[in-house]
């Protein structure tokens, strides 16, 4: 598949063909405390540790969940970020582009998810607000949409206090949808893994990468 999805882009900056194994990272933009960016930052990390391709939705400020990760990849060694960014309310981007190597503009968020996940072939949703929120769910609808090209969702339901976790309750809104039919379970059980801290992070994706690694030797 042309993992270009050239029906939703509007302009395209620096643009190129990425071989390495994609990962997109979807969470907050805001400014959040350190239990969260630190880590975010070893995401990044890890993501570089493993030389394959970031992607993002265009927010490198530090002490975010996005600027963060972003930094966690630049700082050890990353050397392909691509950004798809919206054209209203662009952030400055400035900084991300001596580096980046590619930029997609599109006008509006449907088309923006869409061409994250096109060009995603592991997607890791961090802790985040409501455009986070409709990212996962996007996922979802996206995964029936496209038989060929579903990329494994990854969602970090980080531990927060008394056992509670930052998706617990959207997770338990899926499940009642999945057993009264409203969902078609297969899309999610298929594709999503849940990671309840950084160790089950780590290991759903180097598993993912294992996965991929074999599927492209045959």
């Amino acid at each position: 598949m042309n993992r270009k999805p050239d029906d939703v882009l509007g302009k395209v900056e620096k643009y190129t063909e990425e071989s390495k194994i994609r990962v997109f990272i979807c969470g907050g933009g805001s400014k959040v405390s350190s239990e969260f960016t630190k880590d975010a930052y070893n995401v990044g990390r890890m993501l570089a540790d493993s030389n394959v391709a970031y992607g993002q939705g265009g927010e490198i400020a530090r002490d975010t969940i996005m600027g963060e990760s972003w930094y966690g990849y630049q700082e050890n060694g990353g050397a392909s970020s691509y950004f798809f960014v919206r054209e209203v309310g662009a952030p400055d981007l400035k900084a991300a582009k001596l580096s980046a190597k590619g930029f997609t503009y599109v006008s509006d968020i449907s088309s923006l998810i869409k061409a994250q996940f096109l060009w995603s072939d592991i997607v890791i949703i961090m802790p985040g607000g409501t455009g986070t929120f409709i990212e996962l769910l996007s996922y979802i609808e996206l995964g029936y949409d496209f038989e060929d090209k579903k990329p494994k969702v990854i969602i970090y339901n980080k531990e927060l206090e008394n056992g509670i976790h930052f998706y617990d309750k959207l997770l338990e809104q899926i499940r009642i949808e999945q057993k009264k039919g409203f969902i078609v379970s297969d899309v999610i059980s298929n594709t999503f893994a849940i990671a309840n801290n950084f160790d089950e992070l780590k290991r759903e994706y180097y598993n993912a990468l294992s996965v991929i690694n074999r599927n492209r030797l045959i």
